[in-house]
């Protein structure tokens, strides 16, 4: 419905009200009275009861069931909603029973966790201890996943294989999640990929490419998230993300400083990087002689010495006796000495360690394409500017291309032409919609001023026909008659009648002066005329339409 018809609507409802009769009036007013009083009446009893406020909703029926015993047990009334999903209570006890149920640990979102670790009995089997442990932290899990944003609730299976006292029959753990989404929301690959790592952590020995991702609608959300590689810092799929986000902030500051110099829209800067994301450990082992030139510190001793003294041991040829020999000739005594010493010193070693971060450029490619021509000086000064720029190394093979050629420019020439002419069009719609406005106002301003003064003169009119017709005061400040004295006491015009001037009653003088105050008193007189006597009103204005046929 237009604005205008709603603000009209008032109106019309007045107008409509005006022409009913009085007792329909009265019907109307009374069924108005009444409906508001029944809508306070409902508003008041509405107060007056217990204002029921959700406590939790989206409740497991386990949850559900529990916080009802309690409830119950407290004697603290309540409802359920939405399927048994969600209990009401009233609203000045939501926070209070929160906390009562928290500490009960209440709700449980249909899982449970550590907690049944506390009421393992005193014969259970390790096997029963490590299954309760393993509900336990399965559950954990759950709860931990299900306060992620977009997750409504989770389930978590974890499978531990039994430990092999061979290594080649070692099996690896595995876990499977699945996810409830709430409406509309999904889940990023990083999210994902967080689910994935937070399972992985908290159970021994499993990995996070070895943990499945499920929704509840069959999606595998692991199939398609990228996991760090062995020896590599950065997920795969991220690689081309850091390398388009160097690229650009390179590409930004390059197309910068090259418009500074050569103009907004001369020139045009494409970056290529290629970087290195090798996780590399360098070790090096340094001797070096001690500072002082010593020898250095002495580390070991060893020395050894041989002594003998003594006739010598009769020789021959080894081998058979049955070989005739000849008997050596001699004799004497033997003296035998020797010393040996061997002292190892410590010497300098120095170790350096150094791990290259990955993210080092290895390799940079630039093109520069510049609108018009370049001579061989500025066109090298160029190349220079952006080697520099992007900091060039020789070593890395870093290649930087400026090129010169005229730019195609017609397609933004005639996008420049088209907002201009719709530029030109809106201007020329704004002068018409004014003058049309200024206009539209000024037609109004001129209908008002001919209806006010059409209604000045018909009053006058009106009055100068009334008092002809019936010795009634003429209009002050008219030139129709003179003022007379009458009997009354009451001072009245003489206005020209069939015999001569009618005179009134006597009073003070009409002076018949022109100005507001004149205007207003017409208007009175004749509401009062209308009101006190229509029927003679009606007479003048068919006496006054004769004349004007007759004329």
């Amino acid at each position: 419905m237009p604005l205008a018809q709603v603000r009209q609507l008032p109106q019309q409802f007045m107008a409509w009200f005006r022409k009913l009769r009085p007792a329909a009036r009265w019907v109307v007013v009374s069924a108005a009275a009444l409906a508001l009083a029944g809508l306070v009446a409902l508003a008041l009893a509405g107060r007056s009861g217990p204002q029921w406020a959700p406590l939790f909703t989206q409740l497991d029926p386990t949850d559900a069931a529990a916080i009802a015993g309690q409830l119950e047990e407290q004697g603290i009334p309540f409802q359920l909603a939405q399927g048994g999903q969600a209990i009401l209570v009233p609203a000045e006890q939501v926070d209070r029973l929160r906390l009562d149920l928290a500490a009960q640990g209440l709700p449980r979102q249909g899982t449970v966790g550590l907690e049944l670790l506390e009421n393992m009995p005193m014969g259970a089997t390790e096997f029963e201890r490590q299954v309760q442990y393993l509900r336990g932290l399965q559950g954990e899990l759950a709860r931990t996943i299900g306060r992620l944003e977009g997750v409504e609730a989770a389930r978590v299976h974890v499978v531990r294989p039994e430990r092999s006292p061979f290594v080649s029959q070692q099996r690896p753990a595995t876990a499977a999640v699945l996810v409830q989404l709430k409406p509309g929301a999904e889940l990023e690959p990083e999210q994902v990929r967080s689910i994935m790592h937070l399972v992985a952590s908290a159970v021994e020995g499993l990995k996070p490419e070895d943990v499945t991702v499920v929704d509840t609608t069959g999606r595998l959300l692991s199939a398609g998230v990228e996991l760090a590689q062995e020896g590599t810092a950065v997920v795969p799929g991220d690689r081309f993300e850091v390398e388009r986000r160097f690229e650009a902030e390179l590409q930004r500051s390059l197309q910068t400083l090259l418009e500074q110099v050569l103009g907004p829209g001369n020139v045009i800067a494409r970056v290529n990087a290629e970087l290195n994301f090798d996780q590399q450990v360098v070790e090096r082992h340094l001797f070096e002689p001690p500072a002082d030139g010593g020898q250095g510190i002495l580390r070991s001793i060893q020395e050894l010495q041989e002594t003998f003294t003594g006739q010598p041991a009769p020789g021959g040829v080894p081998g058979d006796s049955n070989i005739p020999t000849y008997p050596q000739v001699g004799g004497g005594t033997l003296d035998y000495q020797r010393s040996e010493r061997t002292a190892n010193y410590e010497v300098n070693q120095v170790v350096d360690r150094v791990q290259v971060a990955p993210g080092a450029v290895r390799r940079l490619s630039v093109a520069v394409v510049v609108n018009g021509d370049l001579t061989p000086e500025r066109r090298q000064a160029l190349q220079q500017a952006v080697a520099a720029a992007i900091g060039s190394d020789p070593q890395r093979q870093d290649q930087v291309e400026v090129v010169a050629m005229p730019f195609d420019t017609t397609v933004a020439d005639r996008l420049q032409q088209s907002l201009e002419e719709e530029r030109q069009a809106r201007e020329a719609t704004r002068r018409v919609a004014l003058l049309a406005g200024a206009g539209g106002l000024a037609l109004l301003a001129l209908v008002l001023l001919v209806a006010a003064w059409r209604r000045r003169r018909l009053a006058r009119r009106l009055l100068e026909a009334q008092a002809a017709g019936h010795g009634l005061p003429a209009v002050p400040g008219s030139t129709a008659g003179t003022v007379a004295a009458g009997p009354a006491g009451r001072g009245t015009a003489a206005v020209p009648g069939p015999g001569g001037p009618v005179p009134g009653p006597a009073g003070a003088a009409a002076t018949g002066a022109n100005g507001k105050a004149a205007e207003a008193t017409v208007l009175e007189q004749v509401s009062e005329l209308v009101k006190n006597q229509p029927e003679h009103v009606a007479q003048v204005i068919r006496s006054w339409l004769a004349e004007r046929s007759a004329n």
